[in-house]
Protein backbone atom coordinates (compact mmCIF):
# COMPACT_ATOMS: atom_id res chain seq x y z
CA UNK A 1 0.00 0.00 0.00
CA UNK A 2 2.65 2.45 1.17
CA UNK A 3 4.29 1.30 -2.63
CA UNK A 4 0.65 2.35 -4.40
CA UNK A 5 0.76 5.83 -2.59
CA UNK A 6 4.49 6.64 -3.48
CA UNK A 7 3.94 5.58 -7.32
CA UNK A 8 0.70 8.10 -6.82
CA UNK A 9 2.91 10.83 -5.31
CA UNK A 10 5.50 10.01 -7.79
CA UNK A 11 2.95 10.54 -10.73
CA UNK A 12 1.72 13.53 -9.29
CA UNK A 13 5.04 15.08 -8.68
CA UNK A 14 6.30 14.75 -12.63
CA UNK A 15 2.72 16.03 -13.53
CA UNK A 16 3.08 19.18 -11.52
CA UNK A 17 6.94 19.28 -12.74
CA UNK A 18 5.94 18.98 -16.26
CA UNK A 19 3.17 21.80 -16.00
CA UNK A 20 5.72 24.20 -14.85
CA UNK A 21 8.28 22.90 -16.61
CA UNK A 22 5.94 23.77 -19.57
CA UNK A 23 4.62 27.40 -18.26
CA UNK A 24 8.37 28.79 -18.10
CA UNK A 25 8.90 27.62 -21.45
CA UNK A 26 6.41 29.47 -22.47
CA UNK A 27 6.84 32.56 -20.20
CA UNK A 28 3.88 31.70 -18.54
CA UNK A 29 5.38 30.65 -15.37
CA UNK A 30 4.01 33.68 -12.94
CA UNK A 31 2.04 33.74 -9.26
CA UNK A 32 -0.69 35.09 -11.55
CA UNK A 33 -0.80 32.70 -14.38
CA UNK A 34 -0.44 29.80 -11.09
CA UNK A 35 -3.32 31.01 -9.60
CA UNK A 36 -5.34 30.92 -12.68
CA UNK A 37 -4.39 27.38 -12.48
CA UNK A 38 -5.05 26.64 -9.34
CA UNK A 39 -8.73 28.97 -8.72
CA UNK A 40 -9.56 30.69 -11.82
CA UNK A 41 -11.89 33.65 -11.60
CA UNK A 42 -15.23 32.99 -11.18
CA UNK A 43 -16.69 36.34 -12.06
CA UNK A 44 -14.78 36.59 -15.54
CA UNK A 45 -17.88 35.53 -16.54
CA UNK A 46 -19.74 38.40 -15.34
CA UNK A 47 -17.95 40.80 -16.41
CA UNK A 48 -19.27 40.41 -19.89
CA UNK A 49 -17.95 39.27 -23.22
CA UNK A 50 -14.14 39.26 -23.59
CA UNK A 51 -12.61 41.79 -25.65
CA UNK A 52 -12.51 40.04 -28.73
CA UNK A 53 -15.70 39.15 -28.27
CA UNK A 54 -17.30 42.38 -29.13
CA UNK A 55 -16.19 42.86 -32.62
CA UNK A 56 -17.54 39.19 -33.30
CA UNK A 57 -21.19 40.07 -31.31
CA UNK A 58 -21.13 42.95 -33.42
CA UNK A 59 -20.26 41.08 -37.03
CA UNK A 60 -23.28 38.52 -35.85
CA UNK A 61 -25.42 41.59 -35.05
CA UNK A 62 -25.31 43.33 -38.24
CA UNK A 63 -25.28 40.19 -40.28
CA UNK A 64 -28.57 39.43 -38.47
CA UNK A 65 -29.81 42.91 -39.49
CA UNK A 66 -28.83 42.67 -43.42
CA UNK A 67 -30.71 38.43 -43.42
CA UNK A 68 -33.81 40.16 -42.13
CA UNK A 69 -33.65 42.94 -44.27
CA UNK A 70 -33.22 40.82 -47.31
CA UNK A 71 -36.04 38.23 -46.41
CA UNK A 72 -38.03 41.46 -46.01
CA UNK A 73 -36.91 42.26 -50.00
CA UNK A 74 -37.45 38.65 -50.59
CA UNK A 75 -41.26 39.14 -49.18
CA UNK A 76 -41.76 42.16 -51.35
CA UNK A 77 -40.70 40.36 -54.02
CA UNK A 78 -42.74 37.74 -53.59
CA UNK A 79 -46.04 39.77 -53.06
CA UNK A 80 -45.16 41.68 -56.07
CA UNK A 81 -44.62 38.43 -58.30
CA UNK A 82 -47.80 36.88 -56.95
CA UNK A 83 -49.82 40.23 -58.11
CA UNK A 84 -48.33 40.35 -61.56
CA UNK A 85 -49.14 36.47 -62.26
CA UNK A 86 -52.52 37.05 -60.92
CA UNK A 87 -52.75 39.76 -63.10
CA UNK A 88 -51.73 37.68 -65.93
CA UNK A 89 -53.61 34.86 -65.38
CA UNK A 90 -56.64 37.68 -65.52
CA UNK A 91 -55.09 38.78 -69.27
CA UNK A 92 -54.89 35.39 -70.37
CA UNK A 93 -58.11 34.31 -69.34
CA UNK A 94 -59.73 37.43 -70.91
CA UNK A 95 -57.92 36.82 -74.07
CA UNK A 96 -58.75 33.35 -74.57
CA UNK A 97 -62.62 34.56 -74.13
CA UNK A 98 -61.68 37.19 -76.92
CA UNK A 99 -59.64 34.48 -78.81
CA UNK A 100 -63.23 32.27 -79.12
CA UNK A 101 -65.18 34.88 -79.69
CA UNK A 102 -63.19 36.20 -82.45
CA UNK A 103 -62.99 32.13 -83.75
CA UNK A 104 -66.57 31.89 -83.68
CA UNK A 105 -67.30 34.75 -85.06
CA UNK A 106 -64.65 33.79 -88.55
CA UNK A 107 -66.67 30.40 -87.95
CA UNK A 108 -70.04 32.09 -88.54
CA UNK A 109 -68.16 34.66 -91.68
CA UNK A 110 -66.69 31.47 -93.38
CA UNK A 111 -70.33 29.73 -93.09
CA UNK A 112 -71.66 32.81 -94.80
CA UNK A 113 -69.21 32.93 -97.50
CA UNK A 114 -69.29 29.42 -98.07
CA UNK A 115 -73.30 29.73 -98.69
CA UNK A 116 -72.98 32.64 -100.97
CA UNK A 117 -70.37 30.72 -102.85
CA UNK A 118 -72.43 27.82 -102.92
CA UNK A 119 -75.42 29.88 -104.28
CA UNK A 120 -73.27 31.48 -107.03
CA UNK A 121 -71.83 28.35 -108.21
CA UNK A 122 -74.77 26.59 -108.17
CA UNK A 123 -76.05 29.48 -110.30
CA UNK A 124 -72.87 29.45 -112.57
CA UNK A 125 -73.21 25.69 -112.60
CA UNK A 126 -76.78 26.38 -113.97
CA UNK A 127 -74.92 28.17 -117.17
CA UNK A 128 -73.81 27.38 -120.54
CA UNK A 129 -69.97 26.70 -120.17
CA UNK A 130 -69.53 29.56 -122.52
CA UNK A 131 -71.32 32.24 -120.02
CA UNK A 132 -70.16 30.71 -117.35
CA UNK A 133 -66.39 30.90 -118.42
CA UNK A 134 -67.50 34.68 -119.07
CA UNK A 135 -68.81 35.27 -115.57
CA UNK A 136 -65.38 33.43 -114.02
CA UNK A 137 -63.22 35.50 -116.16
CA UNK A 138 -64.83 38.38 -114.37
CA UNK A 139 -64.06 37.25 -111.34
CA UNK A 140 -60.78 37.44 -108.75
CA UNK A 141 -58.73 33.93 -109.30
CA UNK A 142 -59.05 33.27 -106.06
CA UNK A 143 -62.96 33.64 -106.17
CA UNK A 144 -63.27 31.84 -109.21
CA UNK A 145 -61.09 28.72 -108.03
CA UNK A 146 -63.06 28.61 -105.16
CA UNK A 147 -66.74 28.45 -106.88
CA UNK A 148 -65.34 25.81 -109.30
CA UNK A 149 -64.35 23.64 -106.45
CA UNK A 150 -67.80 23.78 -105.49
CA UNK A 151 -68.90 23.24 -109.48
CA UNK A 152 -69.15 19.03 -109.82
CA UNK A 153 -70.90 19.43 -113.16
CA UNK A 154 -69.10 20.79 -116.08
CA UNK A 155 -66.46 22.15 -114.80
CA UNK A 156 -63.86 21.27 -117.28
CA UNK A 157 -66.45 22.30 -119.89
CA UNK A 158 -66.28 25.59 -118.13
CA UNK A 159 -62.46 26.02 -117.92
CA UNK A 160 -61.92 25.03 -121.26
CA UNK A 161 -64.65 27.80 -122.23
CA UNK A 162 -62.74 30.81 -120.98
CA UNK A 163 -60.96 32.70 -123.56
CA UNK A 164 -58.40 34.60 -121.05
CA UNK A 165 -56.23 30.95 -120.96
CA UNK A 166 -53.38 32.59 -118.42
CA UNK A 167 -56.51 33.63 -115.97
CA UNK A 168 -57.71 29.57 -116.67
CA UNK A 169 -54.15 28.39 -115.61
CA UNK A 170 -53.96 30.10 -112.38
CA UNK A 171 -57.61 29.87 -111.43
CA UNK A 172 -55.78 25.58 -112.08
CA UNK A 173 -52.85 25.97 -110.17
CA UNK A 174 -55.07 27.79 -107.45
CA UNK A 175 -57.64 24.87 -107.23
CA UNK A 176 -54.37 22.69 -107.27
CA UNK A 177 -52.96 24.11 -104.00
CA UNK A 178 -54.24 21.84 -100.54
CA UNK A 179 -56.45 23.78 -98.40
CA UNK A 180 -56.62 24.07 -94.98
Amino acid sequence: MVKLIALMLGVFIAFVGGLAGALAATGNLSREALMKLVAPEPAAAAHGPADNAGPVAEMLEKERQEVAKVRAELAEREKELDAREQNLDETLSALSQKHDLLKSEVNALEGEELARLKEVASSIGEMKPQEAGASLEAMEPEQAAKILRLIAKNRGKILDAMKDVEKRNLILEIMQEPRY
